[in-house]
């Protein structure tokens, strides 16, 4: 609709057209079969995969039909967006997991005296991997409350009854569970803390889970307004520029954030791992600088999304042709219901950097099973960064103490115009619960006047998990950066002869592995024992980090990442190595260590 297409396409209709035939190729299907399927005649797809230039209503019929394929991919501006979550996206996390939640709500009623009262209930917690009884039911007990560890060493299911109260630590602990199979576990824990907490409300996803709610009420004379943030778990918002629910949550399934009187609550649909989502009436985080359209469902046509955006910048017709480009005549017949071409859309997005390409074409993903690369695509573009690799080594010496090495190598930002990052790593907590040292430096090859602004610090320890913050210069994150850290647990491992004394079993199971934060091409686990420590046993596993590794072996891991990883184990059990590509974001991969103390 902007210019007249000449018989020759330009390179974005070719880039579009080849797009669009390999999503077609990857399903198996024929441009007949594509027609049928899509409700798109067979004359188009031909004339579209040539380079003809696609409407907007064949753009929504593809995104409806292939599966992984994103509203970026079709129209692309001059800076990417994080994409819409969908239903594909939080099928494959659920089956990765192996583990979700039907709903987690969150309230804080902050009373007069500034003391806040936090209620975290979780509902219809479950799994999919196969039911043990107690023991499954107990490792849903240890999902619920991941952050009381006093609660967790008093877990024991009773031999009676569907309801267990604990108390520790100041709060009350409530499990209620199913009576059949497969168990379903809902949890409630109610606490108060003192004055003087930060002033946001945030959840940072762990498992799967369907609805999030978050509510907060405010004391009385408050005139603070909170507001939704949601930002991936890796990158802190401290000189993030934007929230990312707007793009994530898009329409026709926005968050959905009420006030009455003086009570807000955020309620998300669809939440995966990786991503943390806040209520804020503090300094966290900012909106958008543009709201999206108002879009309750599929509209009908481009109509009511032109004029919606064009009133919120508040512009006339033809101001708004201008600042597009096209012409007058072209924006009102776009105004008026006709079907615009792709290159509008285009127009859209380059002349307000700050749109994003789902807001112009809001279609429900397609159902179908993602693959492997095309999540981890997904979680790069959501967090807008990628790594060559991913490396950690670890060493056991004779005195059963733990060295370890970790080494993220060429992260570079996605983003042609990339900002200073702020970056959050975070470390497991299996076998470092004891460690007493964290070397806290991190190296970088990098000019001496980016050295100069890098900096690190450690922002939270509690039960075992360490979350570091790196402030990274753009320059850094556009050419591309090493992180290198180093970090010790002292008699982290007994020596073979005390094991069975001190756990007083004859099989002991252990693990390792490092929880994937960003999305990396390769991921490469080395582990070394000393000869006293030397297990009879290892094998590879990927698993949720909420959870302990399972004994059972490979498990998610061949069902992920079959034939795409190599583990290799020295003979005596002394050296350990897996390697694998592209691992996923949001779960750990490591090694499980079995001592057989049978006489």
């Amino acid at each position: 609709m902007t210019r007249r297409k000449t018989s020759s396409p330009d390179e974005a209709d070719r880039q579009l057209a080849a797009r669009l035939r390999e999503a077609r190729k990857r399903l198996g299907l024929s441009a007949r079969g594509l027609s049928r399927l899509a409700k798109i005649p067979l004359a188009t797809i031909a004339a579209i995969e040539q380079g003809r230039e696609p409407r907007w209503s064949t753009l929504m019929r593809y995104l409806e039909t292939v599966p992984g394929l994103r509203a970026g991919h079709l129209v692309e501006g001059s800076k990417p967006r994080p994409p819409t979550l969908g239903e594909s996206t939080w099928k494959f996390t659920q089956r990765a997991h192996g583990l979700w939640a039907e709903r987690v709500a969150l309230r804080v009623r902050e009373r007069d005296n500034g003391a806040r009262e936090h209620i975290l209930a979780v509902e219809g917690l479950t799994t999919s991997d196969a039911d043990r009884g107690d023991l499954t039911l107990r490792m849903l007990m240890q999902v619920a409350c991941v952050a009381a560890p006093a609660v967790i060493r008093q877990l024991a299911p009773p031999a009676r009854g569907r309801r267990l109260i604990l108390e520790a630590d100041g709060a009350r602990h409530e499990f209620r569970w199913s009576a059949g199979m497969p168990r379903v576990l809902a949890y409630t824990r109610t606490e108060t803390l003192p004055r003087g907490e930060p002033e946001h409300l945030t959840h940072r996803a762990a498992i799967p889970i369907r609805e999030l709610s978050l509510a907060v009420e405010l004391q009385k004379g408050s005139t603070a307004r909170p507001r939704a943030c949601a930002w991936p778990s890796s990158r802190d918002l401290e000189g993030e520029a934007s929230s990312v629910a707007a793009y994530v949550h898009a329409p026709p399934c926005s968050p959905v954030l009420r006030r009455a009187g003086r009570t807000t609550r955020l309620v998300v649909r669809d939440v995966i791992p990786g991503l943390t989502h806040a209520l804020a009436w503090g300094p966290v985080g900012v909106s958008p600088p543009v709201e999206p359209p108002t879009v309750s469902a599929r509209p009908a046509g481009f109509a009511p999304i032109a004029r919606d955006l064009r009133a919120r910048a508040g512009l006339s017709v033809r101001e708004m042709a201008r600042a597009l480009s096209v012409a007058h005549g072209t924006l009102l017949e776009a105004e008026k219901g006709s079907d615009p071409r792709a290159s509008t859309l285009r127009q859209y997005l380059r002349a307000f950097p700050e749109l994003a390409p789902q807001w112009l074409l809001p279609a429900s993903e397609a159902a179908g099973d993602l693959t492997l690369d095309e999540a981890w695509e997904y979680y790069r573009d959501l967090i807008g960064l990628e790594a060559e690799a991913f490396e950690r080594h670890i060493v056991i010496d004779a005195n059963g103490n733990t060295e370890g090495r970790e080494v993220i190598r060429r992260l570079v930002s996605v983003d042609p115009r990339p900002r200073d990052i702020s970056l959050v790593l975070m470390r497991g907590r299996w076998i470092y619960t004891r460690a007493t040292r964290v070397v806290k430096e991190v190296d970088s090859d990098l000019p001496e006047e980016d050295a100069a602004r890098l900096r690190t610090r450690v922002i939270e320890k509690q039960h075992g998990h360490q979350h570091q913050q790196v402030m990274i210069p753009a320059s850094a994150s556009r050419r591309g950066m090493d992180l290198k850290n180093a970090f010790t647990a002292r008699t982290a491992y007994s020596r073979r002869a005390d094991l069975r004394a001190r756990h007083g079993k004859e099989l002991i199971v252990r693990g390792h592995a490092a929880p994937i934060a960003l999305p990396c091409q390769e991921v490469r686990i080395l582990i070394e024992w000393d000869e006293s420590h030397a297990p009879d046993e290892i094998w590879p596993v990927a698993f949720s980090p909420s959870r302990p590794p399972s004994e059972e072996k490979l498990g998610k891991l061949e069902i992920l990442h079959a034939g795409r990883y190599e583990f290799r184990a020295a003979p005596g059990m002394r050296r350990a190595e897996l390697r694998l590509e592209r691992p996923l974001v949001g779960l750990s991969y490591g090694c499980v260590s079995a001592w057989d103390l049978t006489d």
